[in-house]
């Protein structure tokens, strides 16, 4: 007999009897769930990164659970740099904030020697998430305003969002690059999320039966765009419909053939939520500062960085943190381990 409410098939999984969705939904509370993925970054802009994401969340019931994945090391000299973010989540899980126990959860991956990218775990994360909303973060994002929270639920108050980026939305359109120093080797990219602060709903990860998964593939031989996607025109038009535009060298029939296919993190995922009907969306950049790539570039070239076009928004964390009784004393006692203060 047919239960009210309830679908008895999943279209995926024909012979179960409820759908994902359906099992699911009573775990679900209100409010988000943010995954903050750290490998190589440097401890100080990873401390006050994951900071600034505590103090500056308004109304603060919204955030409710940050997940700190500690991913590596990819090389033993890294191991310190894990050990002391580590050192550092565990005094921070002791800690009252706002009048309760700091909701922080800390998974940490050992041995992994760079198996696990970043895509792989959010992916691994996942089954763990039981809010409305989930926010992926990077470890070199600042918050600068605490009422980012309000603009995206304002986003999502339209059932067709699905994703709210911040700064932007897109790392990449469909189109054309080059490794660095190698101009002959043409990549073909495959739009995908930025996913450095990005909002999702949760529940359309496990009923669209998605992932965040991402590849950059090198082909056996190399192809053309009408190869690799015979239907062209279909493709334009998709992502047309979607505001994403195809770059027109991607296009040119004359053009080289492509050795490398960039399907970067959560391409796969964007896809399907255009093809299900959805939209993704941005809110204003002024909400995060995102240093970019302070894991990947060389030290010198960070630290410059940060004492110069960023050192507002830093400077302006670690006067909050400083004034702060709650946190104060563990960014000091952490910062001072690790040669940062005097």
């Amino acid at each position: 007999m047919r239960r009210t409410g309830f679908t008895m098939s999943d279209p995926n999984y024909p012979h179960m009897f409820l759908s994902i969705s359906e099992v699911r939904r009573p775990l679900v509370r209100s409010g988000t769930t943010a995954i903050v993925v750290t490998n190589q970054c440097r401890f100080d802009l990873f401390a006050q990164s994951l900071l600034s994401l505590f103090m500056r969340t308004e109304p603060y019931e919204y955030l409710d659970n940050v997940i700190v994945v500690i991913n590596g090391p990819r090389i033993t000299s890294e191991q310190r740099l894990h050990d002391a973010k580590q050192a550092f989540l565990t005094d921070l899980s002791r800690a009252e904030y706002r009048g309760r126990s700091l909701p922080l959860a800390v998974f940490r991956f050992y041995g992994t020697g760079g198996a696990l990218n970043h895509s792989n775990t959010l992916d691994a994360v996942m089954p763990f998430i039981t809010t409305e909303h989930v926010l992926s973060m990077h470890d070199d994002v600042i918050v600068n305003d605490s009422t980012w929270s309000k603009a995206v639920q304002s986003e999502f108050v339209d059932n067709n969002v699905a994703m709210v980026a911040c700064p932007h939305l897109l790392m990449c359109r469909c189109q054309e690059t080059s490794p660095p120093g190698d101009r002959s080797q043409r990549v073909l990219l495959v739009p995908h999320p930025n996913t450095c602060f990005l909002s999702t709903r949760t529940e359309l990860y496990f009923s669209l039966w998605t992932r965040w998964l991402g590849y950059c593939s090198t082909l056996p031989e190399p192809q053309t765009i009408d190869q690799l996607c015979p239907d062209k025109q279909a493709m334009i038009d998709f992502y047309a419909l979607n505001g994403v535009t195809v770059e027109d060298k991607v296009l040119d029939i004359e053009a080289a053939p492509f050795r490398v296919v960039g399907h970067d993190v959560g391409a796969w995922y964007l896809q399907r939520l255009y093809s299900a009907g959805y939209r993704a969306t941005a809110i204003s950049p002024h909400y995060v500062t995102h240093i970019v790539s302070a894991s990947w570039h060389p030290p010198a070239d960070v630290d410059a960085r940060l004492k110069g076009e960023f050192r507002l928004p830093i400077a302006s964390i670690e006067r909050d943190i400083v004034a702060e009784p709650a946190f104060r004393h563990i960014y000091a006692k952490h910062m001072q381990a690790n040669g940062y203060l005097g």
